[in-house]
């Protein structure tokens, strides 16, 4: 049963760290649109600090998938400690 719980909780944080680069995403570019409107370097260069974020993001969205998968005969244990790295 508690593993069951764990699959569903990692689906649960999956799916937010989707919403939360689909959210980033969005920001980014009306962040770089508007910043080029304007002319603003302040919001341009506030749309490249978003760009890191995003990236965070899409790091744990790649480490949560692959520490799902299951054991290899190279990983045992599958590469779960990369989750403990980016959550």
């Amino acid at each position: 049963m508690e593993r069951q719980d764990e699959a569903t909780q990692r689906k649960d944080v999956q799916r937010r760290l989707k919403l939360a680069s689909l959210l980033c995403f969005i920001f980014l570019w009306a962040e770089v649109v508007g910043g080029l409107i304007s002319g603003s370097l302040a919001v341009l260069s506030d749309a490249a600090h978003l760009t890191s974020d995003l990236m965070s993001f899409l790091f744990a969205v790649a480490a949560g998938h692959l520490a799902s998968m299951s054991g290899t005969t190279n990983y045992v244990s599958g590469v779960s400690c990369l989750a403990c790295m980016f959550y």
